[in-house]
């Protein structure tokens, strides 16, 4: 009795310890969070909680009462006389008005008084003799947040008199004139309108003054006759037109050449009360109806532009609206979903829920979740929410029923290369209204149009009678990007940074065959390049037709902007156009010469070189000799980025796409300035740094040995002295200078951002990380990586510590390219790839010159091929296209969801699965339908064949375990194939009693089983030899295997042969009519007369009379349907006319080859089988990438995962096979963290 007591006590004891730990756990997620999120918002947004619009009853009440008051006073009113009432309704109308003028009276003089102290204490504080960039700001502080108009204007003046100043001094003489044109325009647009004038004459005299200080004359007259001033007073009327400033320039070309990024952005702002903390744009106020209305949109918008904002908008409105509607918002990466997840958090987190159990947000992804069926914001990745969509879990259907919205970002990856299906699955199964979000849709309204078809045939289906709001689906496109951005080209064999101008990538014979490049666009200092080459070129030529040198003239800046004082985005865009057509006409009529010409101009006048200006390196010559700067030389790498440092365009984002390189690059700087640091310290004989450093690492090293202590079972006395002990080293690592923890030469850091102790807190969030000795040294010296073999900790680690300021230099893989809030100045593509196409250039170019950072961004291409240059910068993205979407495990989820439920939303949600396909819409040949339903008719089949569905089209036992394993399709029906066989559980016979040796053996089995079905790969041509070959499988499970294949593959045929069949018999199925070498023609009608003797002809017509599937010259070779027994051999000989999909047909070869004589890699195998191979060694001898190497053992280990779960429920603890998977899981986890940490 007594021991089962003290049991119970210890039971009570673990359950109260196993409590605390999780609350703890839960304490340090949001103590994260809210530093993740406060990088990405500044601090928490919302401080006012979210509460749900709920009416009381006695307000209803209250509300029932005043509306029976209301209708008798109403009915009193009727009776009444009517100018009575009318009298009355006036009279209280203005009582009202007057309340209203006197309070806003009210409210201007308090405001006028509050800022007539404030200027009147600033003028006394600007009463100095020297004027100093200091008086600026102060101005400019004052100026922004000033509502009163009158002190505003007067502080505009007194700033517009101190540039005047500043100018004349000869300080910062370009950025003077372009700050004085800037306030000039600005108080001319604030205080002039058509209606009123409200500058004093005084105020006048002072704009104009200023413009003709400048020596801008002409200029000066537009603004004279904007604000009505008689400029005859200051300047003679002869000296109108002498329009000269600085260099020689007109005002017109000084704004084109030097102001391009400071030029109002004429997006039609519109104020709502919708939005709070900022003026949306035109296209930004339609969405937020569309929204409100409950209907779909497709929003095509440059990156930066302001997309994402509607989704947050949603996001609100349903958090207002109650605490059940859902709204699930589909990322394409981890890293945007991690990043979606921080936002909610900083915006929404202080909504509070009556039913505690449930959460702001939720996150669903492959391996991970986080309360995905609590929550009113389901974040997640398109596989797992296509699972969700299609389960038969009550919970999930429940789930689904409450969603309310769902926002597809980054939709564009309809089209990508993987697991593009999913995307477009999604879009034909959800039943509510949807935001499908992207930057790069080449046909925009093509694929609109689709969704506008799929929506109206879902809802028809479904039953509905009238079309719902949620089947309206609207385009919404906004071409402008609202940041500028330079392209550059980097060349270190001259050390030379090139500013290339986008004609320069245009080649001849590719304007004149497809014309201007729709997305090629010049900003403002360009366009002004453009301009002049081309009038060199007219003055240099004397074959341009006079139709061509009569244009221009006419585009002449001076000219074109005659009648613009402020020239905009707009007119720019305006003036591009011109330009472009120009350049286009002299390609098609045939004037290469001159467009050769035109080329050799742009580049030498525009593309200037700049030499590097090494700053540090000079700043260094000042105080050491020639002999310790030699000791001190700079890599290649090294001096590009203090060049890009000291021109002022840092913070850059480095894309590399190859993760080695990434790694290699960050240790090679790493490694460099922490020698050369040393070095100096030697040099200097300063042994401070080297003294600093050692302090740091013991409190450090202090620091780790508490925590491993909290680790431990501590009561919570001890646990709150141990964590005292933490905190008190924290602070006295905050308290250690930050001057003199790392010399300021040999950092990129922003040292007045983050302390020690702040970088100590931020690196506490990554404990247990072997990444961590790594990543103190990249942030002490700003430099950090990003790339997909980095912990989910580390890489918000990376984000938080790039986007708070501290570090500048971010070097990453694609990791950062799909939408990723990582505001930069520069984005440089540092090496060429394969991988590096058009789609990746657009996405990560968008990066450089975020809205509401920089207004002008910069590209720089580090020592890539000119003709990949060229190619990147005038190549469209690709077109959209549709997939095959339909796969037997689809068909068999979509058959046990309808027999779980046969809803009339359900059935209509398999009917649009085969109705509507985006492949229907882009595919070039006419046979898509037929081969979608001749496909669908074939996996019903076989899953009858199989006996996964009965005769009457239920499914049976199986049914499920095969749906579950559908991600790895269609390596799932091998799986359940060896199942049922009980090979698998053969192999395992006797496992739990073998010993190491024999466990071992089982487990190389059971994994040579595995690597022939999961993932297969196979080896380069190049990389072939007997070590990478994986060895045959045993030859009983081969034989199961195969004969499965024999199968299918029969059954496959027999299909499409009926297909072609029936085209056939419709005469819609036709053969090429010559032979492929001699290219001699023959008739394919069955009655076409042929001359006596030609037996060739006669024979060949015979043989298409017997088979649709072949060819009459394939069949005339002897060759029957019977004889096409491999898929390779179906593809090559169907009609050309018919595109199948051969990934619906669940078959592989199972043995070392596939039909090409390629044998399969072994790098699984050879990882799991060898235990001292290192991972430089496999990726060298399989032939992979290693971000290819290192996302095929991600997916083998969740496959892997997945069967052990399945064994885990299905089978007894004591099953062999059950202990040998729980082992091989546990040894593929050791594998993957030896690997990758």
């Amino acid at each position: 009795m007594e021991s089962r007591l003290k049991t119970k006590g210890l039971e009570k004891d673990e359950e109260e310890l196993s409590r605390k730990k999780k609350l703890r756990r839960l304490q340090q997620y949001h103590k994260f969070m809210t530093f993740y999120s406060a990088s990405l918002s500044g601090g928490l947004g919302w401080k006012e909680p979210i509460i749900v619009e709920k009416i009381h009853e006695k307000v209803i009440a209250k509300q029932k009462r005043e509306k029976e008051k209301g209708a008798k006073a109403k009915l009193i009113s009727e009776k009444q006389p009517k100018q009575k009432a009318e009298a009355q309704n006036k009279k209280a109308s203005s009582k009202r008005d007057l309340i209203i003028k006197q309070n806003m009276e009210k409210k201007i003089t308090e405001t006028d008084s509050k800022y007539r102290e404030e200027w009147s204490r600033l003028k006394d504080s600007l009463k100095a003799s020297l004027v100093t960039d200091n008086h600026i700001r102060l101005l400019d502080a004052f100026i922004y947040t000033c509502s009163s108009k009158s002190y505003r204007l007067e502080a505009q003046l007194r700033k517009l008199q101190y540039l005047v100043i500043i100018y004349q001094d000869d300080k910062n003489k370009f950025t003077s004139v372009c700050n004085i044109l800037q306030l000039v325009n600005a108080i001319i647009e604030h205080n002039c309108t058509e209606e009123e004038n409200e500058l004093s004459a005084k105020a006048r005299k002072w704009l104009v003054t200023a413009i003709l200080e400048l020596g801008f004359n002409l200029y000066a007259s537009l603004v004279a006759k904007d604000i009505d001033y008689d400029v005859n007073n200051l300047i003679n009327p002869d000296e109108y037109c002498t329009d000269e400033g600085m260099e020689n320039l007109t005002c017109v070309e000084f704004q084109l050449k030097y102001m391009g990024h400071l030029m109002p952005r004429d997006v039609g702002k519109v104020r709502d009360e919708r939005v709070s903390n900022f003026i949306p744009d035109v296209w930004q106020v339609k969405l937020l109806d569309a929204v409100d209305r409950g209907e779909s949109a497709v929003i095509h918008a440059p990156t930066s532009s302001g997309k994402t904002f509607i989704s947050y908008y949603n996001m609100l409105k349903t958090l207002r609206a109650n605490d059940e509607d859902l709204v699930v918002y589909v990322s394409p990466s981890k890293e945007l979903m991690n990043q979606v997840a921080a936002s909610n958090y900083a915006q929404f987190g202080h909504k509070t829920f009556k039913n505690l159990s449930m959460t702001l947000y939720g996150i669903l992804a492959q391996g991970y979740e986080m309360k995905p069926f609590q929550n009113q914001i389901l974040i997640t990745l398109p596989e797992p929410f296509e699972y969700l969509l299609l389960s038969t879990d009550p919970e999930c259907m429940l789930l689904v029923k409450r969603i309310s919205y769902v926002i597809l970002d980054e939709v564009h990856c309809i089209s990508a290369e993987e697991k593009s299906e999913c995307w477009e699955r999604i879009l034909l199964l959800i039943q509510s209204p949807f935001l499908a979000l992207s930057a790069t849709i080449r046909n925009a309204m093509e694929f609109t149009t689709w969704l506008r078809g799929v929506q109206k045939n879902k809802f028809k289906l479904t039953g509905a009678g009238r079309l719902p709001h949620a089947a309206t689906v609207h385009l919404i496109s906004h071409e402008q990007r609202f940041s500028d951005l330079s392209k550059f080209r980097f060349d270190d064999k001259t050390n030379t940074l090139h500013h290339v101008h986008p004609w320069t990538c245009l080649k001849y014979e590719h304007l004149r065959t497809s014309g201007y490049p729709e997305d090629l666009t010049l900003i403002s200092d360009e366009c002004l390049g453009a301009f002049e080459a081309l009038r060199w070129v007219s003055r240099e030529s004397d074959e341009i037709d006079e139709d061509t040198l009569n244009i221009i003239p006419s585009l002449d800046p001076n000219l074109f902007f005659s009648d613009i004082r402020e020239i905009s985005k707009n007119d720019v865009r305006d003036y591009d156009k011109e330009l472009s057509q120009l350049l286009l006409k002299l390609a098609q009529n045939g004037f290469q010469k001159e467009y050769e010409q035109l080329m050799v101009r742009l580049r030498l006048e525009f593309s200037q070189e700049q030499q590097l200006s090494f700053s540090t390196s000079r700043k260094l010559a000042k105080t050491l000799n020639e002999q310790d700067m030699d000791k001190l030389k700079e890599s290649r790498d090294l001096k590009f980025l203090r060049d890009l440092e000291s021109s002022n365009k840092l913070p850059c984002i480095i894309f590399i796409t190859d993760l080695y390189d990434v790694d290699r690059l960050a240790k090679t700087l790493l490694g460099e300035l922490e020698q050369l640091e040393k070095i100096k310290a030697s040099i200097d004989g300063d042994d401070k740094s080297v003294n600093k450093e050692k302090v740091i690492r013991e409190l450090n090293r202090e620091i780790d040995k508490l925590r491993k202590r909290l680790d431990t079972k501590l009561g919570e006395e001890s646990r709150e002295e141990v964590e005292a002990q933490i905190q008190g080293l924290l602070d006295e690592l905050s308290a250690i200078p930050e001057e003199d923890e790392v010399d300021e030469y040999y950092t990129f850091a922003n040292r007045g951002i983050l302390t020690a102790g702040d970088r100590a807190k931020l690196i506490d969030n990554m404990r247990y990380k072997d990444n961590i000795p790594l990543f103190k040294r990249l942030l002490a010296r700003g430099i950090m990586i990003h790339h997909e073999e980095l912990t989910n900790k580390e890489k918000q680690f990376s984000e938080i510590s790039y986007r708070c300021g501290y570090v500048k230099i971010l070097i990453s893989t694609s990791t950062l390219a799909l939408g990723i809030h990582m505001p930069c100045k520069t984005v440089v593509f540092y090496k060429d790839s394969l991988f590096l196409t058009a789609l990746q250039f657009r996405q990560m170019s968008g990066r450089a010159g975020r809205r509401g950072y920089d207004l002008i961004g910069n590209v720089i291409f580090h020592n890539i091929h000119t003709e990949k240059f060229n190619l990147l910068n005038t190549a469209p993205v690709g077109r959209l296209y549709g997939n095959h979407i339909w796969s037997t495990s689809t068909l068999l989820r979509l058959i046990i969801l309808l027999n779980n439920q046969e809803t009339k939303e359900n059935i209509g949600m398999a009917l649009t699965l085969f109705h509507s396909p985006f492949v229907s819409s882009t595919a070039s040949n006419n046979h898509i339908s037929d081969v979608i339903k001749y496909e669908v008719l074939f996996s019903d089949h076989y899953l009858m064949q199989e006996d996964f569905i009965n005769e009457s089209g239920d499914p049976t036992i199986d049914a499920a375990l095969l749906a579950y394993f559908s991600f790895a399709e269609p390596s799932n029906f091998f799986l359940l194939t060896l199942i049922r066989s009980r090979l698998l559980l053969r192999i395992a016979t006797g496992y739990s009693t073998a010993s190491y040796e024999g466990k071992k053996q089982i487990m190389e089995r059971l994994i040579l089983v595995f690597c022939h079905i999961l993932y297969v790969q196979y080896i380069p041509p190049m990389k072939i030899s007997p070590n990478n070959i994986l060895p045959d499988l045993p030859d009983d499970i081969a034989k199961v295997l195969n004969e499965h294949n024999f199968r299918a593959f029969s059954l496959y045929r027999f299909h499409i042969q009926s297909m072609c069949s029936a085209l056939a018999s419709k005469n819609e199925l036709s053969f090429s009519s010559k032979l492929p070498m001699s290219n001699i023609s023959f008739s394919t009608e069955k009655n076409t007369y042929s001359p006596p003797g030609n037996s060739l002809n006669d024979s060949l017509s015979q043989a298409r009379l017997t088979s649709h599937l072949l060819s009459p010259f394939i069949q005339n070779s002897g060759f029957s349907d019977s004889s096409i027994t491999s898929t390779n051999a179906l593809v090559k000989c169907i009609p050309p006319s018919i595109d199948i999909d051969i990934s619906v047909l669940p078959v592989s070869l199972f043995w070392g080859i596939n039909h090409t004589g390629v044998p399969k890699n072994n790098y699984v195998y050879k990882l799991f089988t060898v235990s001292d191979i290192s991972l430089e060694e496999v990726i060298t001898t399989s032939g992979l990438t290693d971000p290819d190497l290192f996302k095929n053992l991600r997916h083998f280990s969740v496959a892997i995962k997945s069967i052990y779960y399945v064994t885990k429920r299905l089978l007894p603890l004591n099953s062999d096979f059950r202990v040998a998977m729980d082992h091989i899981n546990n040894e593929f986890k050791k594998l993957m963290r030896k690997m990758y940490r």
